[in-house]
């Protein structure tokens, strides 16, 4: 499992060009926290993290948080 907390040893966020943010939003999801968790954890509101989560998927080239954290997953597995 990805290490963290909010590292990128595996580079995914200059693979997929995932901005810092992005990068320990996607961490927190492949965790398994929930939306409100994740938007509490980093003092951002629901709609911020929608917006993230959005732009994840265009990055990432996926169309929902399970393709999300398997494509991830797959990827911090090297």
């Amino acid at each position: 499992m990805y290490p963290g907390p909010w590292a990128d040893p595996y580079g995914i966020g200059n693979e997929y060009n995932l901005s810092i943010r992005e990068v320990e939003i996607a961490e927190l999801l492949a965790k398994g926290f929930l939306n409100k968790e994740v938007a509490d954890t980093l003092h951002i509101s629901i709609n911020t993290l929608k917006s993230h989560i959005k732009s994840i998927y265009k990055k990432l080239e996926v169309s929902n948080k399970v393709e999300m954290i398997n494509k991830l997953k797959k990827e911090w597995s090297c």
